[in-house]
This record gives structure tokens, sequence and C-alpha cells, in this order.
């Protein structure tokens, strides 16, 4: 799959109303720079830490909501 091919089949998986309101191009532009970057190892590694550190937070966060919800009954 060539690059271009690529980025256009990421863009049609994001909702259009994002989109819209980024702007294709912009968007474009962040998905490329973001592909082109997963190709070095130390920036791939980079982001991949970084995604799980906000998955990770993100996990933590609503643990703890539901945690507490259950506790308080």
């Amino acid at each position: 799959m060539e690059f271009d091919v690529f980025i256009e089949y990421l863009i049609s998986g994001i909702p259009d109303a994002v989109t819209f309101v980024i702007g294709h191009s912009t968007l474009k532009d962040a998905l490329s720079i973001l592909v082109s970057s997963l190709q070095f190892q130390k920036c791939n590694l980079d982001v991949m830490m970084q995604l799980f550190e906000f998955v990770s937070v993100r996990l933590m966060e609503e643990s703890s909501k539901n945690s507490s919800m259950f506790s308080s009954q």
C-alpha cells in the first residue's frame, strides 16, 4: 500500500465531524508525521510508551471512579 493511500485510509476512519473541525489537510499532515516517525525505532518506542502511559492513567482514573461508586453502597 502506498503511503498516501494508507494516510487516506486512516483519515476515512476518523468521524466526519472531527475531520470538519480540524480540517482534512491538517489531519493528513499530522497523520503523515506520526506514521513517518514510527519508522524510526527510538521514536516508535517513545510514542508507544506515551500511549501506554495515557491508557494506563485513564484506566486508573476509571477504576477509581467505579470502585468508589461501589464502596459507598
